[in-house]
């Protein structure tokens, strides 16, 4: 468990020893751990190229919408799976350690300064949640965000690296981790306190990462209901809710996780929607986003402090123009204009 004996040293080791040590094997050892835990992988059906998971509305494709790649060998196996830990199970485990319990009171003791912001809990959409009724499938619960003092705020932080000591090209994968702001600020990000629910395998980084998000997405959707837990502190029963607020990556990572074009789009800024203008002058085709428009160029000026801002209802708003689109010409021009990566596997047919 804490060590990086590979399974094959692992069993070198029971074999040589088996006179003076009786060593489980690694699959019952698995089994005991999933027994006691509760913590029983998912797996779910990927592309072999790691493009796409075949789930939500993909769960019943045969072939990868990217690569083309099949998605069973020839004796209808899948030919590559992603396994998801549940964030669910591995939050309920905080809450059997005392310890743990009343370290992750943090968040709810945690007094906000009068003239400075310290924390994540000093920002103003924090401020407005705890006043904001929780919404599920457009029912209005009876309850706000963060209404309960063992309520956990998170969020999703993903990135793409290299293995096997890579430094340009070669295979990747993706974790998915899960950061808890319930602990402080200092503990927060060390390793042992991160939650890993999953790593999407390589080659490569993935092209929908999306897809690998859904069954993320629907324990998400259980903890804003409410999940029954037993507190250690407290030594009694309480609904234990979990809500996100931050998704976080490099520059890669959030245009994949927000669907846009990307820092080289004609609109590329993943916070304001500021467009781009080309150098016609020396006939170059890349897009660069000065606030004064050059000479010759038709494009409005950008007032620094006053950006137009990107929204939550602005994406619905463009994603709902793109899908009411009546031709895929149509749906680019609109994604080009907002800086949205239109898919045509995801419009209605």
């Amino acid at each position: 468990m804490s060590s990086n004996m590979s399974c094959k040293a692992f069993a070198r080791l029971r074999g040589a020893f088996s006179h003076k040590l009786k060593l489980s094997s690694e699959y019952i050892v698995e089994k005991r751990l999933e027994v006691l835990t509760g913590l029983i992988p998912k797996h779910f059906d990927c592309c072999i190229n790691s493009c796409m998971a075949f789930t939500g509305s993909y769960a019943y494709q045969d072939y990868c919408f990217y690569c083309n790649e099949r998605r069973y060998n020839s004796d209808h196996h899948p030919r590559r799976q992603f396994s998801y830990l549940s964030l669910v199970t591995q939050l309920q485990g905080l809450f059997s350690d005392p310890a743990t319990v009343e370290t992750l009171l943090y968040r709810h003791q945690y007094l906000a300064p009068t003239d400075e912001i310290s924390d994540v809990f000093d920002g103003e959409l924090y401020h407005q949640l705890h006043s904001t009724y929780v919404i599920i499938d457009g029912v209005e619960q009876p309850y706000h965000f963060f209404s309960h003092q063992n309520d956990i705020a998170f969020s999703l932080a993903t990135d793409a690296y290299l293995l096997f000591g890579h430094r340009r090209k070669g295979p990747s994968a993706t974790p998915i981790l899960i950061q808890i702001y319930n602990l402080p600020p200092n503990i927060r990000t060390h390793l042992k306190n991160l939650i890993c629910v999953g790593i999407i395998p390589g080659p490569s980084s993935p092209k929908d990462i999306a897809s690998f998000l859904i069954p993320l997405k629907d324990d998400c959707a259980k903890l804003a209901k409410g999940i029954v837990t037993f507190d250690s502190l407290a030594r009694s029963m309480f609904p234990l809710h979990a809500y996100k607020l931050f998704e976080l990556g490099d520059i890669v990572a959030i245009e994949k996780l927000l669907e846009i074009r990307g820092h080289n789009a004609f609109c590329p800024c993943r916070s304001c929607l500021i467009t781009g203008v080309q150098n016609s002058a020396q006939r170059k085709t890349n897009y660069y986003v000065p606030l004064a428009t050059p000479k010759r160029q038709t494009r409005p000026h950008f007032a620094g402090h006053a950006l137009p801002l990107r929204t939550h209802v602005h994406f619905h708003e463009t994603w709902d123009q793109i899908r009411s689109a009546s031709s895929a010409k149509s749906r680019e021009n609109i994604g080009k204009a907002a800086g949205l990566r239109v898919r045509e596997i995801d419009m209605p047919s």
